[in-house]
């Protein structure tokens, strides 16, 4: 039931309804606890339909995470908030904490009213008692670590990851079975343990899809950043040729 809600509301117009009742703080912190929940699962947990269809927690996360991007991309935060400059202006880039203040503050607005013996206002507020709290990005610690990723991917270069760390080994991982065949090397395209390869046919087949790690949303979402800088320094390097860059890319889409 929430996957056919998650995907029934996630058509690019229906931002303009949301947003004309004032619904996009709500909805985007609906959809943070959604993603913190279901991106801690395993690809592994899942559910069968009437319909003999399997649904995963990967695809519950996803549909709830690309609703939470086009919410962000679309409520943009008053001009009066960004810094103008000679380049983009600061702030122009809505942040988590920003729609979590929107939330906060409209919570709040009907309980001070209530306070003041408005028994309509009260009325609202006690029917709903789990909307009177105020909620905070610390309650969301995964996104919370993801979008401060996000940023510093922003803001500068990659830094460089230990060997034999989680993240690390996840990123092999995937560079392995984005641009290996399960039953075939290649040359090595220099990734931080210096154990993955590429062969001439990039991206897993039909028949490797299995073979992909049973990791959780946020971690594969961790390590993204790493397995594109790892796929273009190759590229650059001349290891991999931009059509298997390509290819490997779409391929684990």
């Amino acid at each position: 039931m929430l996957n056919v809600i998650l995907t029934g509301i996630s058509p690019v117009d229906y931002a303009p309804i949301f947003s004309f009742h004032g619904m996009i703080p709500d909805l985007a912190a609906a959809l943070m606890a959604i993603c913190e929940v279901f991106g801690c699962l395993s690809p592994s947990v899942s559910w069968t339909l009437r319909t003999g269809e399997e649904l995963s927690a990967h695809t519950v996360f996803s549909n709830a995470f690309i609703l939470l991007l086009r919410l962000w991309k679309f409520n943009h935060p008053p001009l009066e908030y960004c810094v103008m400059g000679d380049g983009a202006p600061v702030g122009s880039q809505l942040t988590p904490e920003y729609l979590l203040l929107l939330r906060n503050s409209q919570v709040l607005s009907p309980s001070s009213l209530a306070k003041h013996g408005n028994g309509q206002k009260q009325l609202q507020v006690t029917s709903n008692p789990s909307s009177e709290h105020p909620i905070f990005m610390d309650s969301f610690p995964k996104l919370k670590l993801w979008y401060r990723q996000h940023q510093a991917c922003l803001a500068s270069t990659l830094s460089g990851l230990a060997h034999g760390t989680p993240v690390c080994n996840n990123v092999d991982s995937l560079l392995n079975l984005m641009f290996v065949k399960a039953n075939k090397g290649g040359t090595s395209i220099g990734s931080l343990s210096g154990s993955s390869s590429i062969s001439n046919s990039s991206g897993p087949g039909g028949d490797d899809l299995h073979l992909w790690p049973q990791l959780p949303a946020w971690e594969i979402l961790e390590a993204v950043p790493f397995v594109v800088d790892a796929a273009l320094t190759a590229c650059a390097r001349g290891r991999l040729s931009p059509r298997e860059l390509a290819t490997g890319l779409l391929g684990s889409i």
